[in-house]
């Protein structure tokens, strides 16, 4: 955005949802837009300030260390949506608002360090104020899957995403 808040985003027909992030504020997923060849479709957003804080700690869960530079998400049961990356030490702090959070690392941050991510997030509630020592405990993965992709003519495929979900819907990893 510029000084005045404005932005422009270019973009091919479609549907479209707009998502603003900034420290401090809360962005939401109501901001849907359609637009048509030709066409310019203004969306205003609103970012409502934070009032409230949940802030711990990232770690592994046997030896309690902090996992830096992963990025944490949360989601509030209004569709209301803030990040923050967890710290040197594994410390992370996110502002929101009043209402019932789900909170979740970044399966494939974690799966870079050789971290399990979670199937689900963890929910916090703040309508009762802020939320401190919120730690999220992660596992360390002690297995690999690995292999080669490749198209029907035996061709290597680069950029391909790889997701799995283990069978009791625990973990994910990406």
């Amino acid at each position: 955005t510029d000084a005045n808040g404005n932005y422009t985003l270019h973009s091919p027909p479609g549907s479209y949802m707009v998502l603003t992030l900034a420290p401090g504020f809360v962005g939401d997923f109501n901001g849907a837009v359609t637009v048509s060849a030709s066409t310019f479709a203004p969306l205003d957003l609103a970012l409502p300030a934070a009032n409230r804080t949940i802030s711990g700690k990232l770690k592994d869960s046997s030896s309690a260390a902090g996992i830096p530079g992963v990025f944490i998400q949360a989601e509030s049961a209004s569709g209301q949506f803030v990040g923050a990356f967890s710290d040197s030490a594994g410390n992370y702090s996110v502002g929101v608002l009043a209402d019932s959070w789900k909170l979740e690392p970044s399966s494939g941050s974690l799966a870079q360090m050789g971290y399990l991510g979670w199937n689900t997030g963890t929910n916090v509630s703040t309508v009762s104020g802020n939320v401190g020592n919120f730690d999220l405990p992660v596992d360390q993965a002690t297995a690999l899957i690995y292999g080669t992709v490749k198209d029907n003519q035996n061709n290597p495929m680069i950029g391909v995403g790889i997701w799995s979900d283990e069978q009791n819907r625990q973990y994910e990893t990406s």
